[in-house]
């Protein structure tokens, strides 16, 4: 309970996966695909889990 006395210690953070990155890219695309006005949202978030899949597919038969 240091918290409570006035001197908190940091909460490691949690690990990244190695496919963080590539993740938020492709929602990134999708958000702003969305936002461009060329997709609905179910559309642009459906796209990018299966854009996400296949890479995900294609690094597992790596």
């Amino acid at each position: 309970m240091d918290w409570m006395k006035g001197n908190p210690k940091p909460v490691p953070g949690k690990a990244m996966s190695a496919h963080f990155n590539t993740g938020r890219q492709t929602i990134s695309t999708s958000f702003e695909t969305y936002l461009s006005g060329n997709a609905d949202l179910n559309t642009a978030l459906r796209e990018a889990q299966e854009s996400f899949s296949n890479y995900l597919k294609s690094q597992k038969s790596k």
